[in-house]
């Protein structure tokens, strides 16, 4: 995953899309709890959720 978080990382022309990715998922998930709890998240749970997550904002 480290490749694709990286700015040097480019996707179609875009960088950074990994940064932007993550920090929507972080915004969806603070909507319903605090961004501490969210920081507090297993890493099980935050891989689980931010597939999940992920999922969601693909069928936008």
């Amino acid at each position: 995953m480290r490749p694709f978080f990286g700015s040097w990382y480019n996707t179609h022309g875009h960088i950074e899309c990994g940064y932007y990715l993550g920090q929507e998922v972080v915004r969806r998930w603070a909507q319903a709890t605090s961004l501490k709890e969210v920081a507090s998240l297993p890493e099980a749970v935050i891989r689980r959720r931010a597939r999940s997550t992920l999922h969601e904002m693909a069928e936008c």
